[in-house]
């Protein structure tokens, strides 16, 4: 009788990274996002498709799905997104509601 004694090790690797976004003094811009209803750090769309990697027109159907929030329109009574695709090309978008759907973590800090 050969008996072999198996061993069974598993391994679970966990990462997370954090994205550090840089500003200027006095260029930082934040307003209130009345879906998140707090005070968030707000991207115009060109600086959040290159922050998040994602083009400027998957962030207007997102904007227009509700996906996403932007404190313009919810300043002018729209809710989580405009009613337009094109909104989000002059959008504040919001940046909470950005990493959430994008699952990342970022860290606005001023310089």
């Amino acid at each position: 009788m050969n008996e072999t004694n198996t061993r069974r090790t598993e391994i679970t690797i966990e990462t997370r990274s954090v994205t550090i976004i840089r500003m200027r003094r006095g260029e930082s811009n934040s307003a209130f996002c009345r879906n998140c209803r707090a005070e968030v750090p707000v991207f115009d769309p060109l600086a959040a498709a290159l922050i998040f990697r994602a083009a400027q027109d998957q962030l207007a159907v997102l904007l227009q799905n509700g996906r996403i929030h932007s404190t313009a329109a919810a300043e002018n009574g729209g809710g989580s997104g405009g009613d337009r695709a094109g909104d989000a090309h002059n959008a504040a978008l919001c940046s909470r509601s950005l990493a959430d759907f994008f699952g990342k973590e970022i860290r606005c800090v001023e310089d």
